[in-house]
C-alpha cells in the first residue's frame, strides 16, 4: 500500500491511496510526493536537506536500504546525489515509486 499524489489547481498537493506490491530495488523512479527531500545520508535528518525534488521528477536509485530506527525504506539517487525516502514502513506513505508502474499510473 502507497499514496499517490497529484496536483488540483488552488488547493496543492492532493493525494490518493493504491496498492503497490513490488519489492523496491535499484533502477529508475518518478517521485509522486511533491518537495521530495534529498539528504547527504541514509539517515533521515530534516536538518541536512540538499535539495528538494518536485513530483513527477525521474530519478535513478542505486542502493536500497531499510532504515528500521526510522522506519523508512531509503534510497541512494545517482543524480542528484543524496538519499530519498521511498517509503515510510510504518503508515504507508510512498515519496517515490518505480518507473514501470509509475508510468502507468500518472497518465
Amino acid at each position: 500500500r502507497g499514496w499517490l499524489f497529484d496536483r488540483k489547481p488552488g488547493f496543492g498537493s492532493m493525494c490518493q491511496r493504491y496498492t503497490y506490491d513490488r519489492p523496491d530495488g535499484p533502477g529508475l523512479y518518478i517521485i509522486i510526493h511533491d518537495d521530495t527531500a534529498v539528504t547527504p545520508t541514509e539517515a533521515v535528518a530534516a536538518d541536512a536537506i540538499l535539495t528538494k525534488l518536485p513530483a513527477r521528477t525521474v530519478v535513478r536509485v542505486t542502493q536500497v536500504s531499510r532504515n528500521m530506527a526510522a522506519n523508512r525504506v531509503r534510497g541512494k539517487l545517482e543524480n542528484p546525489m543524496g538519499w530519498i525516502s521511498l517509503l515510510d514502513m510504518e503508515s504507508g506513505l510512498r515519496w517515490a515509486i518505480q518507473h514501470a508502474d509509475a508510468s502507468a499510473r500518472m497518465m
